[in-house]
């Protein structure tokens, strides 16, 4: 229930018609106005403490998805961009933009070369074995990979009462979203077809998904099919059409599965493909709110969700795609339902929400060329071309085995042919960048120079990917607009605007509406939340906080609580 005795009734006004923010400066025309309810004047400016925080990721949501599809988003993205701040220049500042690292940069304020989730998956460089980003010997999944705190952490660092949940059908995304001290995160385990938790976590997670273990199955949804929730000519937008796979083309509806008796492994992993999987990290919101009691007390918490329906579809369908918008379409009004939960269990006016996403996506390399865009895929000679160098440096050098997995030196071969590092990486960067697609090879050379990652410097977006302990010795950057080795129509790997531009939308208690359009990074996402909630923010970040260019400074001696 709405506690009564924190209710207002205003929020912030514009003054004038002003509805856009160039630069912090012109936040000094913003007034706070928060009327009492029943007052009929203002009161003096006051500040509440939230007492939740909802941090939303929509994985794979690129920025331009709220231009392009604003029509038909009516329920809570819509309302975010109508009650919400928008930050309209909001950029990942690192490379190779993937699921594990952009989720643990939203969270962390720090680049992947600091708080080490270079990738979804990397090699160890010292056994040279594949390592994922959430494995953990110990306990299956955890964050324990992570190099740095969350901003739930820091909440619970400040006010020990703070509760920290996080869920989203990817165990990666869940267990960075929720951080090293999380009281729970829940992911879905194509497996089993349910969701699940590990032992990182407090005995409560696991105790709270065997109060009602049939709930948390996704049998419901066998024999369902996925048909638009509107009609075609509804999402009929500008730019929007089919993928074109020849004979293999499969308009709506689509199934999942195969044509069995009963739930099984397939269609499981088809359904963690499918939309519907956001449903249940919907459902899964309001039963942790309902059950832990989330935003009830003056202790702020933390409810993180991601959706990762766009991303799978975006994989399959393409950023141009019906199935994308439907998807997001669903993701939007599920987001509505949660806002109007909340709203009625905690009221908003005690919540803060914080939309944005772990990175975007490229555009398919054979549309875009449709459109007279340059583009190109890795694969066929493209793709053998990178292949072909670990050969290419035995032909100049003598056989040996030059690179382990993938573009990685291996130092032994150096100290056996009595070659410096730098002469063989710029050897390998030569043969690479004449390779089909291929713009730079960034070498860790290069990347740990003095000043590489400088204001304005090329090399910054992979410098800020770079981990010298667990990065490769080369880091490829692609040409504009070329995908990388996919077996999907497309994929986000590159340092190009659309796999980094994201949206950054932030709904304050009071219903601000305004738009800033000054750049920033999203590692300023988490100690801009901080700061909004008072808490201390660490001194070591690469983000910093935003909160002055959404709210005007308190007056000293403002009322808070």
């Amino acid at each position: 229930m709405r506690p009564a005795t924190s209710r207002f009734v205003g929020a912030f006004r514009l003054v004038g018609s002003l509805r856009r923010i160039r630069r912090p400066a012109a936040l000094l025309v913003l007034v706070l106005v928060l009327l009492p309810a029943g007052a009929g004047r203002a009161s003096a400016p006051s500040r509440v403490r939230p007492r939740l925080v909802l941090f939303l990721v929509i994985d794979q949501g690129r920025a331009d998805y709220l231009d392009r599809f604003r029509p038909v988003l009516t329920g809570g993205l819509g309302r975010l961009l109508d009650e919400g701040v928008r930050f309209t220049e909001a950029y990942h500042d690192h490379g190779i933009p993937t699921t594990a690292p952009g989720h643990a940069t939203l969270v962390s304020g720090r680049f992947p070369s600091h708080h080490g989730i270079i990738g979804n998956e990397w090699i160890d460089a010292e056994d040279g074995e594949e390592v994922e980003a959430a494995e953990d010997a110990a306990d299956g999944v955890s964050p324990r990979r992570l190099r740095a705190t969350t901003l739930g952490d820091w909440m619970k660092e400040a006010d020990g009462r703070s509760l920290v949940f996080a869920a989203s059908s990817k165990d990666r995304a869940a267990a960075m979203l929720g951080g090293r001290r999380a009281d729970g995160a829940f992911w879905f385990d194509e497996d089993g077809g349910r969701w699940v938790t590990s032992t990182y976590y407090p005995e409560r997670a696991a105790a709270f998904l065997a109060e009602e273990p049939e709930r948390w199955r996704v049998d419901r949804y066998f024999g369902r099919l996925w048909e638009p929730v509107d009609e075609p000519s509804e999402q009929a937008l500008p730019g929007v059409a089919p993928i074109d796979l020849g004979v293999l083309t499969q308009p709506f509806p689509h199934a999942f599965g195969d044509p069995t008796a009963a739930p099984d492994e397939e269609f499981y992993e088809d359904f963690g493909d499918s939309p519907f999987v956001d449903e249940v990290v919907e459902e899964m919101a309001e039963a942790l709110v309902a059950r832990f009691g989330l935003g009830a007390d003056e202790a702020p918490d933390l409810l993180a969700l991601s959706f990762s329906g766009v991303d799978v579809v975006g994989h399959l369908y393409g950023p141009d795609s019906p199935e994308v918008v439907d998807t997001l379409v669903r993701v939007d009004r599920l987001i509505g339902r949660l806002l109007a939960f909340l709203d009625e269990e905690v009221g908003l006016d005690r919540v803060v929400v914080s939309l944005s996403a772990d990175h975007g996506v490229l555009p398919v390399p054979e549309v875009a060329r449709a459109r007279g865009d340059e583009a190109g895929r890795m694969a066929g000679s493209a793709l053998a071309c990178p292949q072909l160098l670990g050969r290419h440096l035995s032909e100049l050098h003598g056989e040996d085995r030059w690179l382990r997995d993938g573009p990685f030196f291996v130092d032994g071969a150096l100290a056996r042919h009595g070659l410096a590092r730098e002469t063989v990486e710029a050897e390998a960067d030569e043969y690479l960048t004449a390779c089909p697609g291929v713009r730079h090879a960034w070498t860790r050379s290069e990347l740990l120079a003095p000043g590489a990652a400088g204001s304005g410097s090329e090399a910054r977006l992979f410098v800020h990917a770079f981990d010298p302990e667990r990065s490769p010795d080369l880091l490829l950057e692609l040409e504009p607009g070329w995908v990388a080795w996919t077996d999907d129509v497309t994929t986000h790997y590159s340092s190009d605007a659309e796999d980094r531009h994201v949206p950054w939308l932030v709904r304050l208690p009071t219903g601000v509406a305004a738009t800033v359009e000054g750049a920033v990074v999203t590692a300023d996402i988490a100690p801009t939340l901080a700061e909004l909630l008072g808490i201390p923010i660490p001194p070591d970040l690469d983000g910093t906080s935003r909160l002055a260019w959404m709210v005007p400074p308190a007056p000293v001696g403002a009322a808070s609580d």
